[in-house]
């Protein structure tokens, strides 16, 4: 059974060079912030993103941005699913019988049963309520 709540993750932007996703996670790590879920787009020729789920996001947020990183704090859904076969699949097709778009999503593995899956919809809220009724 799927779990779903209002979350957040950070929205970080910086200049696309060879070692900095080293120096952010670096940063991160220096501040003691662990990361639960991570997210990283680097198009050739411009900025790279990154998207984070951290434990602590004010922390997080005030040493990316002393070391010149743009950082943005945005909602999400935050779903604890099973790890089995299918289970992301019902969770997409419960959000789209709701009538929400998924804008982007991501997940990170932590053990053999269960998956964080965030989640950046058309409506939080409605997804939220959805996977708890009908997952």
């Amino acid at each position: 059974m799927a779990k779903a709540h209002k979350g957040k993750h950070l929205e970080i932007t910086c200049e696309n060079i060879t070692d900095r996703a080293a120096s952010l996670f670096e940063t991160l790590r220096d501040a003691d912030v662990n990361v639960h879920a991570t997210c990283m787009m680097a198009p050739p020729n411009e900025d790279v993103k990154f998207w984070l789920v951290v434990d602590n996001f004010d922390k997080a947020r005030r040493a990316l941005q002393k070391q010149g990183y743009k950082v943005k704090t945005n909602s999400v859904v935050l779903i604890a699913m099973p790890h089995k076969v299918g289970a992301y699949a019902e969770v997409l097709r419960t959000v789209a019988g709701a009538g929400v778009d998924v804008y982007m999503s991501y997940s990170s593995t932590a053990v053999k049963k269960a998956v964080l899956v965030v989640m950046v919809t058309s409506s939080d809220l409605k997804a939220i309520k959805v996977i708890n009724q009908e997952i």
